[in-house]
Formats: C-alpha cells, structure tokens, sequence
C-alpha cells in the first residue's frame, strides 16, 4: 500500500510518496499488472503475472513469494510509468 505520508526522493521526478511493486514490474515492460483495484489507494501494491501465479498457488504471501517477488520502492510517479508501461489497465485480485 502506498504511503502518503513517508516522502521518497527521486532522482527522475523530485520528492513524491512512497509506493511499492515487485522487482519485476520495476525493470520489465509489458507484464501483466495486477493489484488490489478495490483499494481506495490510488497506487496500491502492484505484482506481475509471474509474482500472482507463485501467491495464487500458495493461497496468499508468504516469505518464499514475497522473496521472490522483490518489493520495490518507487516514487508515486514511477508508479504510474512502470503501470503504464507493463499494462493499459490494472487486472484486478
């Protein structure tokens, strides 16, 4: 879940807040991004196909898939690029 109060300095894009996704959505580029579209978080906590197949099959997180998903820190801008650039619209979970 995205942090409106705890500020994240960004080399690209300045000082915004923080929001989180697996290392995958960070670096990739046309993965599926999935989230939790219910949350009244505008940037909620965001994984790719591969991370929701590994929670699916383990009936939720765990430490084995949180590992191997990675969580990233990015600014809230990021956020919005790395979403844009891996799907149009979030599938929602």
């Amino acid at each position: 879940m995205s942090d409106l109060k705890e500020p994240v300095e960004c080399d690209v894009h300045g000082t915004s807040h923080a929001t989180f996704v697996c290392r995958h959505l960070a670096r990739g580029e046309g993965l599926e991004f999935f989230c939790d579209e219910g949350s009244e978080d505008p940037r909620p906590d965001a994984w790719c196909g591969e991370c929701d197949e590994r929670m699916m099959a383990d009936d939720g997180w765990n430490e084995e898939n949180e590992e191997f998903a990675g969580i990233t820190l990015l600014c809230a801008n990021c956020y919005d690029l790395v979403r844009e650039r891996n799907n149009d619209s979030a599938t929602q979970n």
